[in-house]
């Protein structure tokens, strides 16, 4: 069995997201796309701000994508109290959980590779899993180590930051999120709330 694990914030979920999972199901034949949304970003090297919506908000949003998606799932993993934010220990835990065999791919952002070499890890990454990055627009993949596969192909050039401050300004959604999420950011608006924690900018 071959497993792709494709963590990330889904601050919401989006049809770059979706694009990402597609692709690589078919380039690389796999029989799941696992989908971990990160409990929180703040702790994480680089410049992220800690996620807007709730672990709760994010993994509803992410388990309405999944819907008619068989081979499309989504892990709490990195949400659980006490959970590690590091991919390394995601890994582990994969490993002890998956079927004895199973190839395991991560699938990682193109805008990630700068910070690549210095996850926390990144040695017993390399040796667990097969690393796959993703062209996402404005980020060449030509930053990526060696050691990392390279897939390119077209992906919309979408943001989470951007369907927020759209959502901010009351712009439409369509095209931009599956019609199921946009149902539930409209219904359960996890991002209307006040305080420091939902500025848009």
């Amino acid at each position: 069995m071959r497993v792709a694990l494709f963590g990330g914030s889904f601050d919401p979920v989006h049809e770059g997201h979706l694009a990402a999972a597609v692709l690589a199901r078919q380039a690389l034949d796999l029989d799941r796309v696992i989908l971990i949304p990160a409990g929180s970003t703040a702790t994480r090297p680089g410049p992220k701000a800690q996620a807007v919506a709730s672990a709760a908000h994010r993994l509803a949003m992410l388990r309405l994508l999944c819907e008619g998606r068989p081979w499309l799932e989504v892990s709490d993993a990195e949400c659980r109290p006490g959970a590690s934010p590091f991919a390394v220990d995601t890994l582990a835990l994969f490993h002890r959980t998956l079927p004895a065999g199973t190839d395991i791919v991560l699938l990682v952002g193109s805008d990630k590779l700068a910070l690549l070499p210095r996850w926390h890890g990144i040695d017993a990454i390399r040796a667990s899993a097969r690393i796959l990055a993703l062209d996402r627009p404005g980020h060449p993949l030509d930053a990526a180590p060696p050691w990392v596969e390279r897939l390119g192909g077209p992906l919309p050039d979408l943001s989470s930051t951007q369907i927020r401050a759209r959502l901010a300004a009351g712009g439409p959604l369509d095209g931009l999120c599956p019609s199921a999420v946009i149902s539930y950011l409209m219904t359960e608006q996890p991002y209307a709330r006040p305080g420091p924690a939902a500025r848009l900018a």
